[in-house]
């Protein structure tokens, strides 16, 4: 399996300029038959309606992986410079191909799109969105993501530094 937060690599990412973008910490937990994985680090999720790109971070922000999707597909690279390992017809199908477990991107910026609406508790497809902390203005500020149906069963923790756009 690949590992996710193993090299360093310095990147400048562009984002287009109505993106939305997120930066926070995560926390990933997946329990496979024999053994646990266990992941954490930083993240930058920026995302449109046509887009969405997530960079797991070393801790000076250089860019480990790059997960990209679009209508045209999903990718997975090494750096910002798009180093392609992979690619696929859905982040599902391409986080399965990688990593053995399918991560909650697309759960975790459709929470973001609804900001203070999003319930303490919600579902999106099969994974459950709640929200543990807000901020002063209701924003959601902590998330737990998980799909407690899933082989292996996966838990993601979020906490964002910031939610706004870029």
């Amino acid at each position: 399996m690949m590992t996710l937060l193993g090299a360093l690599g310095g990147c400048v990412s562009l984002t287009p300029p109505n993106a939305r973008v997120i930066r926070g910490r995560f926390s990933l937990t997946a329990k496979l038959a024999e053994k646990r994985v266990a992941q954490s680090g930083r993240f930058e999720c920026a995302f449109t309606d046509q887009m969405l790109r997530l960079d797991l971070l070393t801790p000076l922000s250089g860019i480990v992986a790059r997960l990209e999707s679009s209508p045209k597909g999903a990718s997975l690279s090494r750096s910002a410079h798009g180093d392609e390992v992979l690619s696929a017809s859905s982040l599902d199908e391409l986080s399965r191909q990688a990593f053995g477990f399918s991560i909650p991107a697309e759960a975790l910026a459709s929470a973001v799109r609804q900001e203070g609406a999003l319930p303490n508790l919600s579902r999106l497809g099969p994974w459950v969105i709640q929200v543990l902390e807000r901020t002063p203005d209701g924003t959601p500020s902590r998330l737990r993501i998980s799909n407690p149906q899933s082989q292996p069963t996966v838990l993601l923790t979020i906490l964002m530094d910031s939610n706004g756009q870029s």
